[in-house]
C-alpha cells in the first residue's frame, strides 16, 4: 500500500496544515516523515484545536467528523487510529 501524499489531501480537504489553505502552516511534508512508520499502528489521537474557517467558534457545536478537515486527514492516513478532539477558544 502507498503512503497517501498528506500534503496533497490536507489542501484537497481544506485543513491549514498543508501549504495552499488559509493561513497555511506546511506542517504535513515534516508529520509524513515523523509519522509513516507507525501508519497502521492502533491508538488513540487527540487533535487540540480544530479549524473552524471564518466562522464563529459556536459553529463547531454539532459538527460531525466528516466536516472537520484535519480529522478527515488523519483519519486517512492512520486507518487504524481512534481520534479525539478537542476544540479550543
Amino acid at each position: 500500500m502507498s503512503v497517501p501524499n498528506l500534503t496533497k489531501r490536507a489542501n484537497a480537504l481544506g485543513t491549514d496544515k498543508g501549504d495552499e489553505v488559509g493561513d497555511t502552516h506546511g506542517y504535513t511534508g515534516f508529520y509524513s516523515f515523523l509519522f509513516e512508520e507507525f501508519r497502521h499502528e492502533p491508538f488513540t489521537m487527540v487533535e487540540i484545536g480544530l479549524q473552524h474557517g471564518n466562522g464563529s467558534p459556536d459553529l463547531l457545536v454539532g459538527r460531525k467528523v466528516d466536516d472537520i478537515p484535519s480529522i478527515k486527514m488523519w483519519l486517512e492516513f492512520f486507518p487504524k487510529a481512534e481520534n479525539r478532539r478537542l476544540r479550543h477558544c
